[in-house]
């Protein structure tokens, strides 16, 4: 959609009708954490239009190797507005029984049944092996820097003073 935190677009759920039901969306990191790392994961959310019983969600939900759930982090957002805001779990252990399972990255917009239509948009998600969210990243593989000239063949620093920038991510 045009709405975005960050660049031009963002994800957008829509949930109407009077059953309860969950939209979500999910990414699952498989082999890449281990029992008791700490990680920490955030989303920016505008939610629109939010009638009473509904709710956004940034869920972590840690499976060990044969897929059973073994834990899980929440963080429930109720109120609806015209600007993003943040969701955050920081500083989440990873459970021991997890091992080297799967850890799952989840957004969800929830409605209880009650009347309404529920609209949200979902932005810059992200998840860190970290005690806390990052102030600042760089999302992209490498990063180009075009202030650089002839004389200066490698510039050991990167110009962020122009964000979001004129150069994308190579």
């Amino acid at each position: 959609t045009a709405q975005a935190k960050y660049g031009s677009a963002s994800m957008f759920f829509r949930h109407g009708g009077t059953s309860f039901g969950i939209m979500s969306a999910f990414q699952d990191f498989t082999g890449v954490f281990t029992a008791s790392d700490i990680v920490s994961a955030s989303v920016w959310v505008m939610p629109t239009v939010l009638p009473a019983g509904q709710k956004v969600r940034l869920r972590l939900t840690y499976k060990n190797s044969g897929g059973t759930i073994v834990g899980s982090s929440t963080l429930i957002g109720t109120a609806q507005g015209t600007a993003f805001s943040q969701l955050v779990i920081q500083n989440d252990s990873v459970p021991a029984a997890a091992g080297t399972g799967t850890l799952r990255v989840g957004i969800e917009l929830e409605r209880d049944g009650s009347a309404g239509t529920g609209t949200a948009f979902f932005d810059a998600a992200g998840l860190w092996k970290a005690a806390a969210v990052p102030v600042a990243w760089i999302s992209g593989r490498d990063v180009a820097n075009h202030e650089d000239d002839a004389g200066q063949a490698h510039i050991n620093w990167l110009d962020l003073r122009d964000l979001p920038g004129d150069v994308p991510a190579l």
